[in-house]
């Protein structure tokens, strides 16, 4: 598989308003032949369990690893829902945190996209790497999202 990223069409559907409000992906569709940096994918016709009932859950940055932000929650998913490209969210970056400025200034230079993350024993592939359970317990902005198509953050 090739780690160069191709053009994706959904390079404008990850957006995030002045105020702080974000919508885009948490997951977009794959296929056998087109799968992610773990060699796994998400099917349009069979989707895993995401566990999103359990809505809020929180927005983090570089999935809690960055030495500054840490675990701190920087905002929070309110909504998620299925449609063509993926799996699709709204959620709010907090703008009382003293990440906010920060977080919003690599939005504007391109830097962040979304990446979701789980617990190991909440997650279960098939034998064809298919996501068969996935509880989001985190959905993260990255500079490195492991989906290749995944678009980087637009201010709207």
């Amino acid at each position: 598989m090739s780690m160069a990223v191709a053009f994706s069409p959904l390079k404008n559907l990850l957006r995030v308003s002045p105020d702080g409000t974000l919508q885009g992906y948490i997951a977009l569709w794959g296929t056998t032949e087109k799968r992610d940096c773990w060699n796994t994918w998400f099917d349009r016709d069979n989707p895993p369990d995401l566990g999103l009932d359990f809505l809020p859950i929180p927005l983090l940055y570089e999935h809690g690893m960055d030495p500054v932000v840490k675990k701190e929650a920087i905002g929070k998913v309110t909504s998620a829902w299925i449609d063509d490209n993926g799996v699709a969210f709204k959620a709010n970056l907090f703008k009382d945190s003293p990440h906010f400025g920060r977080v919003m200034s690599e939005i504007k230079t391109g830097k962040l996209a979304t990446s979701s993350g789980t617990a190991d024993h909440l997650a279960e592939f098939d034998e064809e790497n298919r996501f068969k359970d996935w509880r989001v317990v985190e959905l993260s902005l990255t500079s490195e999202p492991c989906e290749y198509d995944m678009p980087m953050v637009k201010i709207s």
